[in-house]
């Protein structure tokens, strides 16, 4: 019994003394953690804490390979060369839903989706306050997803579009896998009148000039100075006629249309210009086989320099594509200015020689805050 008290006796005294060293061990460990805090530090070594050091964490060799900014947009082509028999000419319907982005992303998803073709030029008409910009970031993406060649570009603002919350109407041509045009195309220029329907009866009569009918028109846009949501949209032939309001405020012409139209029968010439009564060169008949498509080039002023560079610029995309500016057949302009529509004529004709179809137009804007003039060109191939 005795022999039995001592044991425990000792048992509990060992316990005792371990929780008594355990809490020993507890304090120095505190002790020695605010002896090496910054205030320590401080009173030790008299030092101000703003000027301790600051110990960095190793660095992460993944985050020293990872970019510090975003990579740039990719650029799209400046001119794009195609055969003739095979273009194809899209125009894609309006979407009322989401923001502009998401609009784009729709459209142009269900553009590289589509087994007739491969898209080479893209034409947006941009209403409202969305950014230009946007519309070459998406194609870079969306065309990057499916790892195809970006298309060329021509990006201009508008004043409205006939859809409620539509933000972008979007033209598309397309090199397709098959011949659909065995004769050529007629490049219809803008034909003015007082309304949408004395515009599209002059596009009627140049397309019979032509040797072509409605039946022909693969893509007919006409451009207003105000829309009428209640008036459906025109057909010509078999084709509806986008709508496209030029400014916010009325503009003039009240309303010019223009079209491209499959050939019945091939052109006397690989390219031919057919001439109004007043000498006024308003469609091109090709059947070259090949057409050079620009992208878009801004001018950034009116005096003859600076249209110059403006044409410059394209002039080393069309060769670059086997093209040059005596070759154009049809020129599309985008002006901000009335201002610049002469000395513009005037260079067109110093480089090209004579008089060729041209759709000259005011517009809302352009993808520059700084630009008055946009143009694009499209020239027969080499």
């Amino acid at each position: 019994m005795g022999g039995l008290l001592l044991s425990g006796r000792r048992l509990l005294l060992e316990s005792s003394f371990n929780v008594k060293a355990a809490g020993a061990i507890l304090v120095a460990a505190a002790l020695a953690a605010l002896s090496t805090s910054p205030a320590a530090a401080q009173k030790r070594k008299n030092i101000p804490y703003a000027d301790l050091p600051i110990v960095q964490p190793k660095p992460n060799k993944k985050d020293e390979m990872r970019s510090e900014t975003l990579p740039p947009v990719k650029e799209p082509p400046a001119a794009v060369s195609a055969a003739t028999a095979r273009l194809r000419f899209e125009t894609l319907p309006l979407s009322g839903k989401g923001l502009l982005s998401a609009q784009l992303r729709e459209g142009m998803r269900a553009l590289v989706r589509n087994p007739a073709g491969s898209v080479i030029k893209l034409r947006a008409f941009v209403a409202g306050s969305g950014d230009l910009r946007r519309v070459q970031e998406i194609a870079a993406e969306v065309f990057g997803e499916r790892h195809l060649p970006m298309p060329a570009l021509a990006v201009v603002q508008v004043g409205a579009l006939p859809l409620e919350g539509a933000q972008v109407s979007m033209e598309a041509t397309l090199e397709g896998r098959r011949d659909e045009n065995p004769s050529g195309l007629a490049f219809v220029a803008a034909q003015a009148g007082e309304s949408v329907p004395a515009a599209l009866e002059q596009v009627g009569a140049v397309l019979r000039d032509a040797g072509a009918g409605p039946a022909d028109v693969l893509r007919a846009t006409c451009f207003v100075s105000v829309l009428d949501p209640s008036q459906p949209a025109p057909m010509l032939g078999p084709e509806h006629v986008a709508m496209i309001q030029m400014q916010r405020e009325p503009a003039r012409p009240t309303a010019a249309c223009e079209a491209v139209a499959r050939l019945e029968r091939p052109a006397s010439e690989p390219v031919q210009i057919l001439r109004g009564e007043s000498g006024v060169a308003r469609a091109a008949l090709v059947s070259a086989p090949r057409v050079v498509l620009s992208g878009i080039q801004l001018g950034f002023g009116k005096e003859d320099r600076d249209i110059d560079e403006a044409l410059d610029h394209i002039e080393r995309g069309l060769t670059a594509a086997n093209a040059a500016w005596k070759q154009a057949v049809f020129i599309h302009a985008y002006t901000t200015t009335r201002s610049v529509a002469q000395p513009l004529d005037e260079a067109l004709r110093r480089r090209i020689g004579e008089a060729r179809p041209f759709t000259i137009l005011p517009f809302e804007g352009l993808s520059s805050i700084d630009a008055v003039l946009g143009l694009d060109v499209i020239a027969a191939g080499n």
